[in-house]
């Protein structure tokens, strides 16, 4: 599994807080991530927002396609975001994964255990 870990020091420049992931789209492009983002909690009316402090990310093996994520949040709570991004069918580009995360249990087992190596505390 080709994965890596992300922290605020690679960050492609402090004002934008994006990382850039080496995976490519079907254009070239390398996979960005924000470090920042909003949500509207349901039955609430307000967005809420959230930044990331840390990622890991690995290549779901067999699907170079889907990248897997691990997110911590920079919050009064410690959170953790789970979540993939996968390549559009039409354009090739890399969109967020709306759906549950599904991926072979042997890639979850490795992403936990880099982040744990990593110093992102899940257990």
């Amino acid at each position: 599994m080709k994965k890596g870990y992300l922290d605020e020091r690679h960050f492609i420049d402090e004002r934008s807080r994006m990382w850039k992931i080496p995976v490519q789209d079907r254009q070239g492009k390398n996979l960005t991530i924000k470090g920042k983002g909003s949500y509207k909690p349901k039955g609430k009316t307000k967005r809420e927002t959230f930044e990331t402090s840390r990622l890991v990310w690995g290549v779901e093996s067999g699907n170079p396609q889907k990248v897997v994520l691990i997110e911590e949040r920079k919050d009064e709570k410690q959170t953790i975001r789970f979540g993939y991004r996968t390549l559009t069918h039409k354009t090739g580009k890399w969109n967020w994964g709306q759906f549950a995360l599904t991926s072979p249990l042997s890639d979850v087992r490795e992403l936990l255990q880099y982040a744990k190596s990593q110093g992102i505390d899940l257990f």
